[in-house]
């Protein structure tokens, strides 16, 4: 999850009764918690205490199939997820990974629509489908994926 607090993003657990959001380096008001020669601040806060609290996910359209995806954005690449049809991943060259799950690496140039799906926790559970241009699709990734690592 994800949890927008004093407008900034966090990583965000449930924790008890509690939300858990976390981030690395050092932060005023927070835990401070070294991990591997890291940085990590910490803190518990109430659902009422944050912005916003979600969960996205992100699509792109590949050979006129939809597929979950993640991005590479320095080798401009995604990484198609596809799960339990083995006909699409064997004809498709797809690897296996885990038990029905599978996954394959393109150019994201192959790719003919982005999407994201967006679950807001603080809104019971209101479910946001978008399709968007590839631009906005790679700055919502970048911020909601490559900037909480």
């Amino acid at each position: 999850m994800i949890g927008l607090y004093n407008n900034e993003l966090f990583n965000a657990f449930k924790k008890e009764n509690k939300i858990k959001i976390s981030k690395r380096g050092k932060r005023n008001g927070f835990l401070i918690k070294k991990i591997n020669n890291e940085f990590f601040s910490f803190i518990l806060v109430d659902n009422e205490e944050l912005e916003e609290l979600y969960d996205i996910k992100f699509y792109v359209e590949w050979r006129k199939i939809q597929f979950e995806c993640g991005c590479s954005l320095e080798k401009n690449t995604v990484f198609l997820r596809h799960y339990d049809d083995y006909k699409i991943a064997k004809k498709f060259d797809f690897l296996e990974y885990d038990r029905g799950c599978f996954y394959k690496e393109v150019s994201i140039d192959e790719c003919s629509k982005f999407m994201y799906k967006k679950i807001d926790y603080l809104k019971n559970y209101k479910e946001k489908k978008c399709e968007v241009v590839k631009a906005e699709f790679l700055k919502i990734y970048k911020k909601n994926v490559d900037d909480l690592k």
